[in-house]
């Protein structure tokens, strides 16, 4: 969305609220389904332009151990300062208007990307998968041998294998 402050800058409105609704799947390749609502207002405070309002994610995500979908929303807050042309100021502070317009869908979507969580979760303490047969642990328990064998040291596996068979008989 592209959001028209020509009249926010030159002084003849105060605010312009803003709303709109846009896909979030491409967001992550671990939602496979999400709508973001964003919703606020740019305003002038005597030639201090600033942007603030709420993101909500809303969507469809897998889990990041156990692959099962589950539903997730998520909510961003959005705070700028923005400036048409900057003399010694700092880029990063601002969010630079060209010809007075701004590109709000990229700035939402930049913000939600900052903060969304790296790998969504199911539930904090999910198990997951058993990396040997692929049954989900939080469902039942597998038998599978999962020890981590160092392999330095596998050579000397074979040796207390025997050994063991050697105590039995």
């Amino acid at each position: 969305m592209i959001l028209d402050l020509r009249e926010l800058v030159v002084g003849v409105v105060n605010t312009i609220p803003f709303a709109f609704e846009d896909s979030g799947a491409e967001l992550s390749d671990d939602l496979t389904s999400a709508e973001v609502y964003v919703e606020g207002a740019a305003e002038n405070h005597a030639g201090y332009l600033t942007l603030s309002g709420k993101a909500s994610l809303q969507g469809v995500a897998r889990c990041g151990r156990c692959c099962k979908e589950f539903p997730v929303r998520l909510e961003f807050l959005l705070s700028y300062k923005m400036a048409e042309g900057l003399a010694n100021e700092d880029e990063e502070e601002f969010l630079l208007l060209e010809d007075g317009r701004l590109n709000l869908s990229e700035v939402v979507r930049d913000q939600i990307l900052t903060e969304m969580p790296f790998r969504f979760l199911c539930k904090e303490d999910c198990k997951g998968l058993c990396p040997v047969c692929g049954c989900d642990l939080n469902v039942e328990r597998c038998s599978c041998d999962t020890r981590e064998i160092d392999p330095r040291w596998a050579a000397l596996s074979s040796y207390f294998e025997e050994d063991n068979e050697n105590d039995h008989t």
